[in-house]
């Protein structure tokens, strides 16, 4: 558990050098980041780049990638997927709240066609594989940002949550993102 704890704040670290996004640089690395999606290392190299250079020997892999190089980049793809075209903080800021991604997702049910947003929400909760899992919160965090919530994201929670998962406690995840998800909201419920 250690480990998820320091490499979700080495995934916090990298991100708050993305925060600011009016600077060209940071503009082309997440540029970069977002490119790498479903792409070899060797064709984003520049990104893969940045996730070496931030991530402690104790965390990077030997001759594979390993869980914590995957988890990282995959959050700074979500990141950098929500981060687009938008100059405000999109971090959490309060970490004793710690909100996970059913939660954050949880936002979605307010529309009039739940049914549509329960099924692709229910579809990344069974996903086989952490790929899988990954191609369906990529498509979740798009569905999020074209409903402009300006909903902040607590990555770090992320970080650990994907860990978890990649390295086989899925059950877990999936339960507290549903709990979370589908949790009783009691003014609405008592307003109907």
């Amino acid at each position: 558990m250690q480990s998820n704890n320091e490499l979700a704040l080495r995934v916090c670290l990298m991100l708050e050098k993305l925060e600011n996004s009016d600077i060209p640089y940071v503009k082309a690395r997440l540029a970069n980041v977002r490119h790498s999606i479903g792409r070899p290392i060797s064709e984003s190299m520049e990104a893969w780049q940045f996730v070496f250079e931030n991530l402690p020997d104790d965390l990077r892999g030997n001759k594979v990638l390993n869980n914590n190089e995957k988890v990282a980049m995959t959050v700074l793809q979500l990141y950098a997927i929500y981060k687009q075209g938008n100059s405000d903080a999109i971090m959490a800021e309060d970490e004793a709240t710690e909100k996970n991604m059913g939660y954050v997702f949880r936002s979605l049910r307010d529309e009039e066609d739940t049914i549509a947003i329960d099924n692709r929400f229910n579809t990344m909760l069974t996903s086989d594989s952490f790929e899988e899992l990954s191609y369906h919160l990529r498509t979740m965090i798009k569905i999020l940002k074209s409903k402009n919530r300006n909903i902040k994201i607590d990555y770090g929670r992320l970080a650990k949550d994907l860990k978890q998962f990649a390295d086989g406690y899925d059950e877990d995840l999936r339960l507290n993102w549903a709990r979370d998800y589908y949790s009783y909201k009691g003014e609405k419920k008592d307003e109907e």
